[in-house]
């Protein structure tokens, strides 16, 4: 008898656990909605850094490198070799913490749409080539991360990170 009754009770959970996920799905989706009146251009920009700073959410180091591009510059400290990108990411996905963290939304600016508007970038990222840039910065637990990206062929590219 207490196996029949925990047979549903699972099955409740199992429903519950995949609502849950759903709705989890669904707040990703609104998240990563461009604002209306984006260019197109500015509109591929956001979706390509929406599913990056989704990866980096997640912690998830395969989702993350399609979306990178050498050289590529951690906190204005340029990085050449594919190899040593993919181990600083792999520590800075690692230095995160435990489960992932909460993205909350994305804003997606020209380089001078974000120097009109947070003024000029701080000394240190003088040395990244930010003009012709798209900036995008994210909101991860109420804190900016900022990644730079530039088309490269047919798509948006991360070339910088800032946290």
């Amino acid at each position: 008898m207490a196996l029949a009754l925990l047979v549903p009770t699972a099955a409740r959970a199992a429903d519950e656990t995949a609502s849950e996920e759903a709705d989890a799905g669904a707040a990703q989706v609104d998240r990563c909605t461009p604002p209306e009146g984006l260019s197109p251009d500015l509109t591929d920009a956001y979706d390509s850094a929406c599913a990056f700073f989704g990866a980096v959410a997640d912690r998830d180091l395969a989702a993350v490198l399609p979306h990178l591009r050498a050289p590529f510059y951690f906190e204005g400290t340029q990085v050449n070799a594919t190899d040593d990108i993919v181990l600083r990411w792999k520590q800075l996905l690692a230095d995160r913490g435990g489960g992932p963290s909460t993205f909350y939304g994305l804003e997606v600016l020209s380089y001078d749409e974000m120097v009109k508007k947070h003024g000029k970038p701080p000394a240190k990222l003088q040395s990244v080539p930010l003009r012709g840039a798209v900036i995008a910065v994210a909101n991860f637990d109420g804190r900016a991360e900022v990644a730079a990206l530039k088309r490269e062929g047919g798509r948006w590219a991360v070339f910088a990170f800032h946290d």
